[in-house]
Order: C-alpha cells, then sequence, then structure tokens
C-alpha cells in the first residue's frame, strides 16, 4: 500500500532580500558528472586549470563563443480535459524537460566535427559562463557540480550566404526540476579570456581519454 506525503504545515518560503540576474551564456563549459568545484575551488584559476589540463575523466572542455540562447519546456506536463477529468480541470503530471539551443557562428567545422563526438558521452553535465564574469553550476552545500544533460546535438552547417552569417546548431536537454539549486559565482579571474583549451583548439576530434568516444559508444 501506497503512503501518500501531506504536509499538515506549509513549508517556509524565504523572503527575498535582492534579485538574482544569471545574465547571458556566452560559452559553455562541459566535463563529465562526478566531478565537482568546491565554493573556495571554483573562485580560483588553478583549479580550473588543472581540470583543463587533465588527461583523464575530470578533464573540461570550453567552447568558443555560442549565441542566441534560447530555451524552451519548463512547463506542465497534463492529463486529462473536458468531461474526463472532475470540474474539466486536467492534472498536473510533472515539468517537461527543458531544451536549450545556442547558435554556433562562424565556427570552423574542424571544432563542430570535435562537438559531435561529446554528443556520444552519455555522463555529460555543463558549466554556463556568463558575459558578467560569471559561471552558473549546482550548489549542494559546499559542492558546486555541472548541471547534467541529455539529448546533446550538434547540427551540420547551415549556409546563409550574404544574408547572415553561417551557423550550426547545439542543443540538449534538462530534466525536470534542473534548476533548483542553480547558483552562480564570480571568480576572480577573467572566465572568458583566460579559460581556454590547453591545446588551444579542440578541432581534430580528440578529447583524449576523458572524451574518447570509443569508451562510450
Amino acid at each position: 500500500m501506497s503512503t501518500l506525503f501531506c504536509p499538515s504545515v506549509l513549508p517556509n518560503v524565504p523572503n527575498m532580500n535582492c534579485s538574482v540576474k544569471y545574465g547571458q551564456i556566452q560559452k559553455i563549459v562541459f566535463q563529465r558528472l562526478g566531478n565537482t568545484f568546491t565554493e573556495e575551488s571554483i573562485m580560483t584559476k588553478a583549479q580550473w586549470f588543472a581540470y583543463l589540463s587533465a588527461v583523464d575523466s575530470t578533464k573540461l572542455v570550453i567552447t568558443p563563443f555560442v549565441e542566441a540562447p534560447e530555451s524552451d519546456g519548463g512547463d506542465e506536463r497534463t492529463f486529462g480535459s473536458g468531461n474526463e477529468v472532475r470540474d474539466g480541470i486536467e492534472y498536473i503530471m510533472g515539468i517537461n524537460p527543458v531544451k536549450m539551443t545556442f547558435a554556433l557562428r562562424r565556427y570552423p567545422q574542424t571544432i563542430i566535427k570535435a562537438l559531435k563526438v561529446l554528443c556520444k558521452i552519455q555522463d555529460l553535465g555543463v558549466y554556463f559562463i556568463t558575459g558578467g564574469n560569471g559561471v552558473i553550476g549546482l550548489k549542494q552545500d559546499d559542492v558546486i557540480s555541472p548541471l547534467p544533460i541529455r539529448a546533446m546535438f550538434v547540427g551540420d552547417l547551415l549556409l546563409h550566404g550574404l544574408a547572415q552569417p553561417d551557423r550550426n546548431t547545439l542543443s540538449f536537454r534538462f530534466k525536470e526540476n534542473y534548476s533548483d539549486n542553480l547558483a552562480v559565482y564570480h571568480p576572480d579571474f577573467d572566465l572568458i579570456t583566460e579559460l581556454y583549451n590547453i591545446d588551444m583548439t579542440i578541432g581534430n576530434g580528440s578529447f583524449s581519454l576523458a572524451f574518447n568516444a570509443d569508451f562510450d559508444v
């Protein structure tokens, strides 16, 4: 027999002392799930570069600039309507996944080919780097981890001629409630200009041991 949990007392809702602005996402950092920062180490360039230079599953990979970040979903998943349900009011069955899409404009296709390797990794997460020198991750106590993603997709080149810059599309999805523990940190160095992949390019499709598709396909 299942037991329904219905609290007799309403939960406390924190008061709002100041608003939160996450900012525009300008770069994406990929890392395998299970790796973390502390609140102290995420602020230091040394730990970031230790992960960027790693040759094991702790390795980070960072994109060049991404543009046109958009998200959809996150709305309710429902059942029923009309005479099928009481008072014609549908049941709320959960939350739809959030899909995020980005435009990769003027990318060399060698970089696109490398990013397509990541689509085969099953345990992948992301940090977001914002234009305001912020990094967005998931906070649990003193531990900061990447946001788990699913269904990552990198599209083929869309040629636009004189109309607009040529582009590829990047997208992935978050499970419901993904944003419950989001946190933004502002390190003591310039994330946009000072973080880069160690060999300065990810163009040859090789991500060493951490991102070798042979281990995941």
